[in-house]
């Protein structure tokens, strides 16, 4: 992807407030106040929706009251990160963005791949939630709109910044496949060799940056998504009991929507070090066939500056992330399971009694 993308992206986001102005230019009283606004008008909406969400909670049994209330904890915890971020984050937003523009990349194989890809996603995502919103707006009549309506926002608000997430990872990953072709066809000339060197330090100075700016986001992304996949997965079972085939058919396409999510940026993540690595082993194999003082260090240097990605220093984010997140996933869904067992044959016991 090339910056078309992110530039459309990132003048959404930006509307929205979700990101600072990435240009260094002194901030007006306008900027200013236009973002305060956004931050305060979202407080008072989170505000009101909860209060009216209480309701809704009493309602719920204990272990998924439970589940509910962190998947909307995690889910608010993102929002005020990015909105916050907007204050602590701008020159690490500009360096970023600079960096980019600094690199060189593989051009693209299709012409403006990027619009149709957010188009496509931008609709499914919309769709799913849209279909889970007219659902419950049925059953639950005007009370819906006063508890969730809100979160639609927050919804959109999180998609958004997920798909800034991978459209720079994509970015990224063209940069680093641009050094490896660099250095297969050219691997003799100095110069090159030279702008290789700059080009991965750069890029590992970029993927720090990456870190520093969506580590906790990818956290709270990750968080979300499982609870929200064990919620729906426990909603699923009992509208399973109750033939109720339509709400089913909106959980599961609210598990498909978060587990894609969630599975192509880890990927996307897992791709950057890749293909970081097959620039070392490619260099590794042109230092077995020839003799190069300058290819030895330009070894030595991308073997130093390798790059990883964490979750906010929980975890590091690689292929096998995944599984253990389906694996977490899986585990909660057992326990939920016997959880519900047990409460049906102790209503059974008491019915005989």
């Amino acid at each position: 992807m090339d910056f078309t993308a992110l530039d459309v992206l990132l003048s959404i986001a930006n509307v929205s407030a979700a990101i600072p102005t990435l240009r260094k230019i002194r901030s007006t009283c306008f900027r200013t106040t236009y973002k305060m606004c956004v931050f305060i008008t979202f407080t008072f909406c989170l505000a009101f929706t909860f209060y009216n969400r209480f309701f809704f909670y009493v309602k719920l049994s204990g272990l998924k009251l439970i589940i509910r209330i962190f998947v909307d904890i995690a889910l608010t915890l993102l929002d005020y990160y990015i909105l916050i971020g907007v204050y602590v984050f701008k020159e690490k937003w500009i360096t970023l963005i600079k960096n980019l523009k600094r690199l060189e990349s593989v051009p693209p194989k299709k012409k403006h791949p990027h619009l149709i890809t957010i188009a496509c996603t931008h609709f499914a995502n919309i769709s799913a939630i849209m279909y889970n919103t007219v659902l419950w707006a049925r059953i639950l009549k005007s009370t819906y709109y006063k508890a969730f309506s809100f979160e639609l926002m927050q919804l959109h608000l999180k998609f958004l910044y997920n798909f800034i997430i991978y459209v720079i990872l994509e970015m990224m990953i063209s940069r680093y496949t641009f050094v490896k072709h660099l250095l297969t066809n050219q691997q003799k000339n100095i110069q090159v060799l030279k702008k290789c060197t700059y080009s991965v330090y750069l890029l590992k100075e970029t993927v720090d940056i990456f870190n520093d700016l969506f580590g906790w986001p990818i956290l709270f992304t990750v968080m979300y998504a499982s609870l929200r996949i064990l919620y729906c997965f426990e909603s699923i079972i009992r509208d399973s009991a109750a033939a109720r085939i339509h709400l089913i058919l909106g959980d599961v396409a609210i598990i498909l929507l978060y587990l894609l999510a969630v599975t192509a940026i880890i990927l996307k993540c897992d791709h950057v070090t890749r293909e970081a690595k097959a620039i070392l082993k490619l260099c590794q194999n042109l230092k077995n066939t020839r003799r190069n003082e300058m290819l030895d260090k330009f070894f030595v240097i991308t073997s130093d500056v390798l790059p990883t990605f964490s979750a906010a220093g929980f975890f590091t984010i690689r292929k096998s992330t995944i599984f253990s997140i389906l694996s977490t996933i899986s585990t909660f869904g057992i326990v939920v399971l016997q959880f519900k067992s047990l409460i049906i044959e102790m209503d059974e016991f008491k019915q005989r009694s």
